[in-house]
């Protein structure tokens, strides 16, 4: 720098430049909320689908099981949460995907249920067997549960109220930048 040549503070503006130049900021719809891609619905479907099995094999069925059925039924209620798991990761970027993982999650609620419907000293017995010991922990605060529970409708209708307000507030947002 020369001796006596004006030096400018960083960051101020040049002379032909406004001195309060707003910042630009362009933000794409697709970082906000990704457009939904084909792997999404599958994923969502996948989910749907394992909880659909789930129900049909063991809905009602629960207190009639040994440890070896029991077993079976928490590896496949396992297979059932992992996909959710992943469809949940996806679901906000499908139109639909808060509805169907609603619809995941009811399907599988009645497990709970059933589960803490047994006896104490049979479910004790069962969490005793060898063939549960990877599920004894999951078992145990599944017996955990609120004396006054919610019925199975009324959990459906609290799940379709959390849907509701989540998209009363994506619209409420996207009506921001309209």
């Amino acid at each position: 720098m020369q001796c006596g040549a004006h030096r400018e503070a960083p960051g101020a503006a040049a002379a032909d430049t406004p001195a309060a130049a707003p910042p630009i900021l362009i933000m794409a719809t697709t970082e906000l909320h990704p457009m939904p891609t084909a792997h999404d619905a599958a994923a969502l479907r996948a989910a749907l689908e394992h909880a659909l099995v789930f129900a049909a094999l063991h809905r009602g069925h629960i207190a009639e099981y040994d440890a070896a059925a029991l077993a079976d039924a928490l590896a496949l209620l396992e297979t059932v949460q992992d996909a959710l798991a992943e469809a949940e990761a996806l679901a906000g970027r499908h139109p639909e995907g808060a509805e169907w993982l609603a619809e995941v999650e009811a399907l599988t609620l009645f497990f709970d249920r059933e589960w803490s419907a047994l006896p104490a000293r049979r479910a004790e017995a069962l969490m005793a067997d060898p063939q549960l010991a990877a599920h004894r922990h999951f078992l145990a605060v599944a017996r955990r549960t609120p004396a006054e529970r919610p019925t199975e409708a009324e959990e459906r209708q609290l799940a379709d109220r959390a849907i509701s307000r989540e998209v009363d507030r994506i619209l409420a947002g996207s009506w921001a930048w309209t």
